[in-house]
C-alpha cells in the first residue's frame, strides 16, 4: 500500500517517464507578432475548446455536454484551428493556431485545389494578445512533393491538455 497524506489519498507514483512537451510545438501569435510559413498540412484540423479562467487555458470541449467540464459551468465553447507548417523564423515545424477568421481568409486567399500543401503565406496579429490575425499568401513551393510528410496535431493538442496518447493511438487520462 502507498503512504497517504492526511488522509487525502495516495500519491501518484508512476514509474512510466511521460515524452517531453506536445509531439511538435503549438505556435499561438502574440500581439504584434508576424511570422512566415510554408503548410506542410493538407488542411486546417479544427477542435472544440473552452477557456478556463481559474487555469487561464483552453481545455477540451465534449460532444456530450452533460459530460463536458465547460459545458457544465458554463462556458462559451469556441473553435480553434490547427494547421502543420515550417515557421522560417524559428527554424522548425510548428502547428500554427487559426481563430475561425483567421481560418476563413486562409481559405478564401488559397487556391481551391483541396489541399494547403506547398502554400507560403505571412500571417500577423494585430496589437494585443487576442488581436486580429491577418493572412496574407506569398508564392508557392515549386515542388511540394519535396516537403517533409504532414503531421496531425491531436497528439499535440491533447499533450497540451495534460493527457498523452500511447504507442497505438489510445488516451491515456492524465492522473487525478
Amino acid at each position: 500500500m502507498e503512504p497517504m497524506l492526511n488522509g487525502h489519498g495516495e500519491f501518484a507514483f508512476d514509474d512510466h517517464i511521460p515524452k517531453p512537451g506536445p509531439e511538435i510545438f503549438i505556435k499561438r501569435l502574440k500581439g504584434k507578432e508576424a511570422i512566415t510559413c510554408t503548410v506542410l498540412g493538407q488542411k486546417i484540423v479544427g477542435v472544440w475548446c473552452h477557456w478556463n479562467p481559474k487555469g487561464n487555458c483552453s481545455e477540451p470541449h465534449y460532444k456530450d455536454p452533460a459530460q463536458c467540464p465547460g459545458c457544465v459551468a458554463r462556458r462559451n465553447k469556441r473553435w480553434k484551428g490547427y494547421l502543420h507548417c515550417f515557421c522560417h523564423e524559428m527554424g522548425q515545424d510548428v502547428f500554427l493556431e487559426f481563430t475561425p477568421h483567421s481560418a476563413g481568409s486562409l481559405s478564401r486567399q488559397l487556391p481551391c485545389n483541396g489541399s494547403f500543401r506547398g502554400n507560403r503565406f505571412r500571417i500577423e496579429r494585430s496589437k494585443g494578445e487576442n488581436g486580429r490575425l491577418m493572412v496574407a499568401i506569398l508564392t508557392a513551393v515549386q515542388t511540394p512533393d519535396s516537403l517533409p510528410k504532414e503531421k496531425n496535431p491531436q497528439a499535440s493538442i491533447l499533450k497540451l491538455w495534460g493527457y498523452e496518447v500511447d504507442d497505438d493511438g489510445h488516451w491515456i487520462e492524465p492522473a487525478p
